[in-house]
């Protein structure tokens, strides 16, 4: 393995402490801009250096593919060909390469088909169908009369959350009932009204609401297992079931995995958690590493990014939690304005740690310039100005590389875009588009659509595909097929394919009609 500690030596003292701490549980709170995947990185290669440990007794924790690919490389750089044994998994791969080890405990895994997101839709009308047979058409609120599918997605969103965060439909069920029975015995009744309060009301709508959703979950669960499906959030929940009640599989990871590297902590969700409290619960102080900020939490809901370090500081014994504050990514007026910014947010992990120190401090030598805010009272005002700044930076010999207009929505930039265009300024969009909203992806639709569409509106859709470039009509071709549509049906099928309706184009003279 190659020698690291050149890479040490230019560590800032706290990301060189969590560096060097193997042992034990280790909890590093990293700002933006800190270094954090250097650090998660160093660590591995410091574990190979100084412990008996194999690279595949390392195992590592992220949150997406592009997280274990950035890993894969930096520590390539670092350790050489090592890196290839370490084993780097987000948590679903992770799960998978259990499932796939085991095949005679889960039996299933050659069975069962990954959902796609249609047929789960199907699943959750046949589920809110059964339903509804069950408890009639004006029980539920989550089965509006008028339209019974009117809240499927908030459903299919609302189950997917439960299954991320461990919660089954009995656990769920039983919540709910609990919150009803508790909410029932002791009535919140205002003094003015002598009715319940609109808190207590609201308090009871939203349990009820829960003990609706538990029944649709409920037979949507029973449904996947049916018909032979399983939801990508699944996977965990069939490993962890096999860690609560299969010791031998536990104690198998348990024993090969010395060393726990788990990057993006304040992304985990309750089931992420889970598997991680399985794999440490052999002993009270696990070699278990965590690298999160619950400042920059992204895929939780609010809240929940604290209580992922606070259940890492609760779990384990003898924690010991890393600050690492120095930001190499901008200056310190716009690390103060920022921090000015999060600091209204009241579920923050240093309300909780009153020890803990996470104001960022500028670790590079760049320009201090303050943060400037203008308003403008239209969007083509505001956009003169973008455009008048940016040759006016340009004109004072600054590289138009290093200038970024940032916007919150892609449509937000259609104007922009021209007027820059107009004004000669070269532009690089970097954000990606929707497919399905590409023209030609659009053109294609229509032109899928009109070979064998019987709606009302097919003569004008067949009209606009016509025109289509890549088709290739003569206009006078295409007046005359609207002549001949008119009178009977034809689809773009069999203008492509019949040989007598060429025929027939060209004997027709719109002259003589």
């Amino acid at each position: 393995m190659k020698d690291i500690n050149h890479f040490l030596e230019k560590l800032n003292p706290e990301q060189k402490k969590a560096v060097q701490t193997v042992e034990g549980p280790v909890l590093v709170v990293a700002g933006p801009g800190t270094g954090k995947t250097q650090v998660l990185s160093l660590r591995i290669a410091n574990i190979l250096q100084e412990t008996q440990a194999n690279p595949s007794n390392i195992l590592c924790l992220t949150f997406t593919e592009s997280g274990v690919t950035a890993m894969r490389r930096r520590l390539l750089d670092m350790i050489g060909n090592d890196a290839y044994y370490v084993r780097i998994h987000t948590f679903h791969s992770f799960c998978n390469e259990i499932i796939q080890s085991f095949p005679e405990e889960f039996m299933f895994s050659k069975e069962l088909t990954q959902l796609d997101d249609l047929t789960r839709l199907k699943l959750l009308r046949e589920s809110i169908d059964v339903v509804e047979d069950e408890v009639g058409k004006s029980e539920f609120k989550l089965i509006p009369f008028r339209d019974k599918y009117a809240y499927i997605r908030a459903i299919n969103s609302s189950i997917q959350t439960l299954k991320r965060e461990s919660v089954s439909p009995e656990k769920l069920e039983g919540n709910a009932k609990k919150v009803i029975e508790d909410l029932e015995a002791n009535p919140n009744i205002n003094n003015k009204t002598g009715k319940p309060t609109g808190k207590w009301d609201n308090a009871r709508k939203s349990a009820q609401k829960n003990l609706e959703l538990s029944r649709i979950y409920k037979k949507y669960a029973s449904l996947l297992n049916e018909k032979g499906f399983y939801d990508y959030e699944d996977m965990i929940l069939f490993v962890l079931d096999k860690f609560e009640n299969n010791q031998e599989i536990l104690s198998t990871y348990q024993e090969k995995y010395l060393y726990i590297v788990v990057d993006e902590y304040q992304d985990t969700n309750g089931a992420q958690n889970e598997i991680l409290k399985y794999l440490g619960n052999f002993d009270s102080s696990p070699n278990i590493f965590a690298v999160g900020d619950d400042d920059q939490a992204i895929y939780r809901f609010q809240g929940a990014n604290v209580e992922n370090l606070l259940f890492f500081a609760k779990q384990f014994e003898g924690v010991q939690t890393i600050p690492i504050v120095e930001n190499y990514r901008s200056s310190q007026n716009i690390l103060d304005l920022a921090s000015s910014v999060i600091n209204h947010n009241q579920a923050r992990l240093v309300n909780y740690m009153p020890f803990l120190e996470k104001n960022l401090k500028a670790g590079l030598d760049i320009p201090n310039r303050k943060a400037e805010i203008y308003e403008f009272n239209t969007s083509d005002g505001e956009i003169a100005f973008i455009v008048d700044k940016i040759k006016q930076l340009e004109s004072e010999g600054t590289n138009l590389n290093e200038v970024a207009v940032i916007y919150r929505n892609h449509s937000n930039a259609v104007d922009l875009i021209e007027a820059m265009v107009k004004a000669e300024i070269p532009i690089q969009v970097t954000a990606g588009k929707n497919s399905i909203e590409n023209k030609a992806v659009e053109m294609f639709i229509d032109f899928l659509k009109t070979i064998e569409y019987t709606d009302k509106d097919r003569d004008f859709l067949l009209f606009k595909v016509l025109f289509f470039d890549f088709l290739r009509f003569d206009r006078l071709d295409i007046f005359k097929i609207t002549r001949i549509a008119g009178d009977e049906k034809i689809s773009i099928y069999d203008l492509l394919t019949k040989d007598e309706l060429g025929e027939r184009l060209r004997s027709l003279n719109l002259k003589d009609e």
